[in-house]
């Protein structure tokens, strides 16, 4: 049993069976590593004597996954995995589980990319891979395909932010106070739009000037960790006068009650078309526009990371690119000089 490389840049599995007739099969893969791994599943699956399973089809598992995730995952990841596993029927059919291989998932992946960015290819794959590893778990397939099939790359784009005059006509086009300063907010910490709304005055400590983002029985951060953000002089005065006149537990309200996320998203978006800003910004941009601003004035990658509560340095590193000083300073490191 051994692996080669074919002139269409794939590599493919070669074995022999008892009567020495030789086989072979497509791992998918062009690279190495990922037909070494092929191999070493195949080679596990071939040699190990495996039980029988249940057979189920792809329509049966997306019901009995959805219902198993139902208690574990917003309303909102649930409609996102409800919509890559009828992507995934609509490009393969109501298959047998363990009859979806490589192949097909490659036509998946094929299928989705057609109308669709790369992040939510992405997206589409990561949620299929990860119901599908609970599948194996479950004992409805012996290996989880996915793992065979390397995730579609993303192309290095950098989020749409704003400058500071631009903000600045932003705040200008919105009349309600509220919502102005939750604007004032969320630009000077970075905080997603449901981490603002949810934020409690208990979380606010105006004489040490930090913000602090923590779960609590009625939400809970997307990365479930707690992080505590320093405030600035400017949004720490914002936030002392608001509280002085605040008839709720909540940091935010609109017209006297409690903060939607539609109801900021909204209103948000027509501040973009008022002011004529390009149409791709939205109230996420904020987050981005704290981040550039940060690395853009030296604030280290690592510290910013922190401060957005990313729990990998890879998801923060897309503001990297903005800091080309960095580079400048260590290119200077080099010196030398043409011979006369």
């Amino acid at each position: 049993m051994f692996i080669s490389k074919r002139s269409n840049h794939y590599y493919y599995l070669f074995y022999f069976d008892e009567l020495g007739k030789r086989y072979k099969v497509s791992t998918g893969s062009k690279t190495k590593s990922e037909a070494l791994r092929f191999l070493r599943v195949f080679n596990a699956k071939t040699t190990v004597k495996q039980p029988v399973l249940p057979r189920v089809t792809l329509e049966e598992f997306s019901k009995q996954y959805l219902a198993f995730s139902a208690a574990r995952h917003s309303a909102k990841y649930q409609e996102s995995i409800k919509t890559s596993l009828r992507c995934l029927q609509a490009a393969t059919g109501n298959m047998p589980l363990d009859k979806i291989g490589v192949r097909e998932i490659e036509r998946f992946v094929e299928a989705v990319s057609h109308g669709h960015s790369d992040r939510t290819v992405r997206a589409y794959f990561v949620t299929c891979a990860s119901a599908f590893e609970t599948a194996r778990r479950w004992g409805h397939i012996e290996i989880n395909p996915f793992r065979l099939v390397p995730r579609p790359r993303l192309r290095e784009l950098t989020p749409a932010h704003f400058t500071p005059t631009d903000f600045i006509e932003i705040l200008r086009a919105e009349g309600d106070q509220d919502l102005r300063e939750l604007y004032l907010c969320a630009v000077h910490t970075g905080m997603r739009l449901g981490e603002l709304t949810a934020l409690d005055w208990r979380e606010v400590d105006l004489v040490n000037r930090v913000i602090h983002v923590r779960n609590t029985e009625y939400f809970t951060t997307k990365s479930r960790k707690n992080r505590s953000i320093p405030m600035t002089s400017q949004l720490c005065a914002v936030l002392a006068e608001r509280k002085k006149s605040s008839a709720t537990p909540h940091v935010f309200a609109y017209q006297g009650r409690r903060l939607t996320k539609d109801i900021v998203s909204r209103n948000f978006k027509q501040c973009v078309t008022k002011t004529g800003l390009n149409p791709a910004l939205h109230f996420h941009s904020t987050r981005h526009s704290f981040a550039t601003w940060l690395v853009q004035s030296g604030v280290s990658i690592y510290s910013v990371q922190r401060l957005l509560g990313h729990s990998n340095i890879a998801m923060t590193q897309v503001y990297a690119h903005l800091a080309p000083s960095d580079l400048h300073n260590a290119v200077s490191a080099i010196s030398i000089s043409v011979p006369q």
